[in-house]
């Protein structure tokens, strides 16, 4: 996988929390070739939210927003990997689909976590080129 593709997504998403901002799929996926797969634009995402997530852990994955607002599929399925325990603290125990109440709860939660890590001294990532 291109490094510099993971620099570059891991950057959008910074400067949006930096401007408190939601970064649309569509703006997501304007970063890639148009013939770069799903999988490797979702595995640049998932690489790009491991660097910027550091000691603080927060998903800045969060900040990706589908035209309802809320986060794609793979930010729910991750945050559940990673802490669940918070998880299921907002969703409950019921591993089904979530009301959308829920998971609007849970995703503005942690789009304020991440308005909050990036207003920290953290720098930008920069590329290692």
């Amino acid at each position: 996988m291109d490094l510099n593709i993971v620099e570059q997504v891991a950057l959008t998403l910074r400067r949006a929390g930096e401007h408190r901002q939601l970064v649309p799929y569509q703006r997501f996926h304007a970063l890639f070739d148009p013939m770069d797969p799903l999988s490797s634009r979702y595995a640049a995402l998932e690489k790009a939210v491991a660097l910027l997530a550091g000691e603080s852990g927060v998903d800045y994955g969060a900040l990706l927003s589908l035209a309802n607002g809320l986060a794609g599929k793979e930010f729910y399925l991750r945050f559940r990997r990673n802490r669940f325990d918070d998880y299921l603290a907002v969703m409950g125990s019921q591993m089904h689909e979530h009301s959308l109440k829920k998971k609007r709860r849970l995703v503005e939660a942690e789009r304020a976590r991440v308005f909050d890590d990036a207003t920290l001294s953290k720098p930008t990532p920069r590329s290692a080129t």
